[in-house]
């Protein structure tokens, strides 16, 4: 308690950012279900990016010019510092990131990040893809 102000004084755990980049089949989606449903992260979200693999630049290159880009997905999730080594490796395995062009998976620290709590009893929502509107 701040006994200055008579207020209850907040705390904030320290936490990880995680980045992934996967290819643009899925993996990203199972991923983030895998991550709330068996280890109950639900602050993740992904989008759709274009990215340009190292190794195709190196195996296809023209001097100077970049290989053509295809679409990937970015996962980024927060996690608690305490929980973020076996959550990184969670991620990689269950991405499975060592596949041929699998993808890349990192970890840092966030600029800033707010932990939160949904109430109990809130219905999961329906995860929409960008394949819903079609």
């Amino acid at each position: 308690m701040n006994t200055a102000s008579g207020q209850a004084k907040p705390t904030y755990d320290t936490s990880r950012i995680i980045g992934v980049v996967l290819p643009d089949d899925g993996t990203d989606l199972d991923l983030i279900r895998a991550l709330r449903d068996e280890k109950n992260v639900i602050a993740s979200t992904a989008i759709t990016c274009r990215g340009i693999g190292i190794l195709e630049s190196v195996r296809d290159a023209v001097k100077g010019k970049l290989p053509p880009s295809e679409l990937v997905r970015l996962v980024t999730v927060i996690v608690p510092d305490s929980e973020a080594k076996d959550l990184f490796e969670f991620i990689y395995e269950k991405a499975n990131i060592g596949r041929e062009a699998g993808g890349g998976v990192w970890m840092g620290m966030p600029i800033s990040a707010t932990r939160y709590t949904l109430p109990s009893g809130v219905p999961d929502e329906r995860m929409r893809t960008r394949h819903d509107d079609e």
